[in-house]
């Protein structure tokens, strides 16, 4: 396994080999989903530990600027992309990795919101055909009309693509210097 920094890094990237070895048994769009709710759990974790470590949280002004937003950091991956970016300069989300990683978010919302079937939101124009046509690709799965077919060769890519989204981010959050990594 790659060598990383961080705990919370070394415990997705476990609960994500683990995913890889109920491949066979377990239905392919359950261990997708499972993917990318790894991930979220983790980035959510980095992202509360940098705000609770900012020493702007330590003053009145900071911590309620924190208290009004915090929720709204978590709601979607564009809002922790742009939250870990803009307050902590981890640009994560302009790197490969999380463009990866987004096409296996609009996978999954297909997988859970529309069960099986491309959402409404996700079929409204030609941008969002560009989105299905680059899911399809980056994360192999296949479409047939609305709806959306996964397999083994799914899962394993979308544990790939979780496993070097958390990868960027551990080595991005050891380059920046913040924090003392041996803490997350």
């Amino acid at each position: 396994m790659t060598p990383v920094s961080t705990q919370a890094a070394e415990g997705a990237l476990s609960r994500l080999v683990g995913l890889l070895e109920l491949n066979e048994v377990a239905p392919s769009a359950m261990l997708v989903s499972n993917v990318t709710t790894i991930v979220e759990v983790y980035v959510d974790h980095v992202l509360d530990f940098l705000i609770d470590q900012d020493p702007a949280t330590q003053y009145a002004f900071g911590a309620a600027l924190v208290s009004a937003h915090r929720r709204e950091m978590h709601d979607s991956w564009p809002h922790r992309h742009d939250w870990l970016a803009k307050g902590f300069g981890l640009a994560i989300g302009a790197t490969p990795e999380g463009n990866r990683l987004l096409s296996l978010v609009d996978l999954r919302n297909a997988l859970v919101h529309g069960n099986g079937v491309l959402t409404e939101r996700q079929t409204l124009d030609w941008r969002s055909l560009a989105k299905i046509r680059s899911m399809e690709q980056v994360v192999k799965c296949r479409t047939n009309g609305r709806r959306v077919f996964v397999d083994e060769t799914t899962v394993t890519t979308s544990v790939q693509i979780g496993r070097n989204y958390i990868l960027t981010l551990d080595a991005l959050l050891t380059a920046s210097g913040r924090i003392d990594v041996r803490d997350l």
